[in-house]
């Protein structure tokens, strides 16, 4: 697990959002091909984020200056206007007065963190951002996951400019089952919690024109 320590304390992937992110990102970028599918398919039964099912990867490197002006020079990446500052201890002293000395550091070193990974794994970075922030997600600057309806966190459905203002988790989750069970044409599909999430006709029409209904069983003929 990814932390960051700063005077004495130890910031967690709990504590801290950028370090959430991070955390998830170095476990999908460290996993096998074996692994991410065991995840995918637990994500599929419990509706959670795959990364959570990913084992658990100590450091493999801590991050640098060449990090923080990687992130200087392309904030959208992390879903950031800009950078307001040169180094990480430079953005620590300008949040110190509102958050705290330690806290400042801690949330410093966090975003640290988060650029080494996206510098580190473009992709795997944008499959942690849908996961854990998506309102950060943006097409523009974000490696465009897969459009099959059964990937579920780590498809194209997740993102939230795919389809403004249908498509999200919940449209994605509710599509990866139907997928996974062949379900075609259904009008919604119900969590785990028992909460219905609905699959709009817009949805299904795109996903006919994008010629997927064979990802639903549906065999073109029949």
């Amino acid at each position: 697990m990814l932390t960051v320590e700063f005077q004495g304390e130890t910031g967690s992937p709990g504590m801290l959002p950028w370090l959430r992110v991070a955390d998830a990102c170095h476990r999908i970028r460290l996993a096998s091909d074996t692994e991410r599918r065991r995840a995918s398919e637990m994500s599929w039964v419990e509706w959670r984020q795959p990364s959570s099912y990913l084992p658990d990867r100590e450091p493999d490197g801590i991050p640098s200056s060449e990090d923080w002006l990687w992130l200087r020079d392309r904030p959208r990446l992390l879903g950031i206007d800009r950078i307001p500052a040169d180094s990480a201890a430079g953005l620590a002293r300008m949040l110190a007065p509102s958050r705290g000395i330690t806290r400042a550091g801690l949330d410093a070193l966090a975003l640290a963190a988060a650029a080494r990974e996206a510098r580190l794994d473009p992709v795997s970075w944008s499959l942690a951002l849908l996961e854990w922030d998506p309102r950060r997600w943006s097409h523009d600057v974000q490696a465009t996951p897969g459009v099959e309806p059964a990937l579920g966190w780590w498809g194209v459905w997740a993102t939230p400019d795919w389809m403004p203002g249908l498509s999200g988790p919940g449209l994605a989750l509710a599509l990866a089952d139907l997928a996974r069970t062949g379900r075609y044409r259904c009008d919604h599909a119900t969590g785990p919690d028992g909460r219905d999430h609905p699959v709009p006709p817009d949805v299904w029409d795109r996903i006919d024109g994008l010629g997927l209904a064979g990802s639903f069983g549906i065999v073109e003929g029949f």
